[in-house]
């Protein structure tokens, strides 16, 4: 075989035609793919290579060899016990030289070696899932997320875990995640849960005040309480802010201090830690001489009707009464300018049939007036006064002008003898005494 091989080379030579080169010979491992290279084979000045044919010729078969009639065949390195050689050889067939076709071979050994298996000695690799420290408060749950395990021969690998978290209970829990590879490495990694004694929470905050009336100047303590998630009560005024819907009426101090600024009427409420408390409803009213001052009213609201506002139900329209207190203020004279107004009050609101009854009161309040002229004090224009704030607007007058012709032509009046303490329908007695 080697002389034919010679001799063909000879010929090759001698012809000038081409010739087959299978590729230099290889050493593969075992498991290797292998390629078979035949492009550095030739063909004469006037051939051209057409056709190539790679087949085995010793040694352990391969599962395949593939692209046998390609410039390039492959195949896998079959499992072998000791290094073996196999050989493959090439065929290609030229045309279009001397003679024509040509055909020429070659082959090429691989020797496949024994593959060498290293000890595997590198451990699987645990991944937490979540972090390595939980912190959880007491009697809440505690979800298991468990680990991924991956090894670098095994792939994945089972995980064993081993603790349990009893969150009813204060202290810190140890979770230990094991895995074991084929080859007997073990790894192991641990999480701890910290189980802590439960907050307290604040749930809400509350004033001791749901309502505040105060003359202007004055001042009230609030009180704010905190209930906690414990069923505890705590005293949080000195750490609250406070929330004013108008800070023009009232203002507030860190101690709680609730002042009157101006008259109206506002809102607060406490705010702490999140929490807000339900709105304080704040009244602030004027006070002169003990005397309460009504609400100023709207004057469209108090106009759109004959008998006007009266909040505190007093009998006096709040206008008038307001009017009355800030010019009169000692209470005397205040008390009988009342005693008018309540008079005039009735004649809006009472039947014509009333007039003769009205004119009586009004005469026994003008007997009290004169008792008291006869005890030195003097109620300037009193009657005037009353009749020109209550009658105020077309309508009032009206009606004032309807009860004045009812009485036409009667005679009205007193005689000294009735200028006593009893006309007062108050207790005019005691305030004489007092000097009010």
């Amino acid at each position: 075989m080697k002389n034919l091989f010679y001799s063909v080379s000879i010929i090759c030579v001698l012809l000038l035609a081409g010739c087959a080169d299978a590729g230099k010979d290889q050493s593969v491992n075992a498991g290797d793919t292998v390629t078979l290279d035949a492009s550095a084979s030739t063909a004469s000045v006037r051939g051209e290579l057409k056709k190539y044919k790679w087949m085995q010729t010793e040694g352990p078969r391969v599962a395949t060899l593939f692209n046998t009639s390609s410039v390039q065949a492959n195949f896998i390195a079959p499992s072998v016990t000791e290094n073996t050689q196999l050989v493959f050889k090439l065929k290609t067939v030229e045309e279009g030289g001397i003679p024509n076709p040509f055909t020429t071979y070659d082959t090429v050994n691989i020797m496949v070696k024994v593959k060498s298996v290293e000890a595997d000695t590198i451990p699987p690799v645990i991944s937490l899932n979540g972090e390595n420290n939980i912190t959880l408060q007491q009697g809440t749950s505690y979800k298991e997320l468990g680990a991924t395990v991956v090894d670098n021969v095994d792939g994945n690998v089972s995980i064993i875990i081993i603790g349990e978290v009893n969150t009813s209970k204060v202290g810190n829990y140890t979770i230990t995640y094991s895995a074991k590879d084929s080859a007997g490495n073990e790894a192991s990694l641990t999480r701890t849960v910290h189980v802590k004694e439960q907050a307290v929470m604040l749930n809400s905050i509350t004033v001791d005040k749901t309502n505040v009336d105060l003359a202007e100047g004055n001042s009230t303590l609030l009180k704010v309480l905190g209930e906690y998630s414990d069923k505890s009560t705590k005293d949080v005024t000195s750490k609250v802010t406070w929330d004013i819907a108008n800070s023009a009426i009232v203002s507030m101090d860190t101690y709680g201090t609730l002042k009157a600024l101006k008259e109206g009427n506002t809102t607060i409420q406490a705010r702490y830690e999140g929490k807000i408390s339900e709105s304080v409803m704040v009244t602030v009213y004027k006070e002169i001489n003990a005397y309460r001052l009504p609400p100023e009213p709207d004057p469209v609201v108090n106009n759109a009707t004959l008998l006007g506002v009266d909040s505190n139900d007093n009998g006096v329209r709040d206008d008038v009464e307001r009017k009355i207190i800030v010019k009169y203020q000692k209470p005397i004279e205040i008390e009988v300018m009342m005693s008018f107004a309540k008079v005039d009050q009735e004649t809006l609101e009472k039947p014509l049939s009333e007039a003769l009854n009205l004119e009586r009161k009004a005469s026994r309040i003008g007997d009290c007036k004169m008792f008291l002229r006869y005890k030195g004090i003097k109620i300037k224009r009193a009657i005037k006064y009353s009749e020109d704030l209550t009658y105020n607007t077309k309508e009032r007058a009206k009606k004032y002008m309807e009860y004045n012709k009812k009485l036409s032509g009667g005679v009205y009046g007193s005689s000294p003898a009735d200028w006593n303490a009893d006309a007062c329908d108050f207790d005019v007695e005691q305030m004489l005494k007092d000097r009010k």
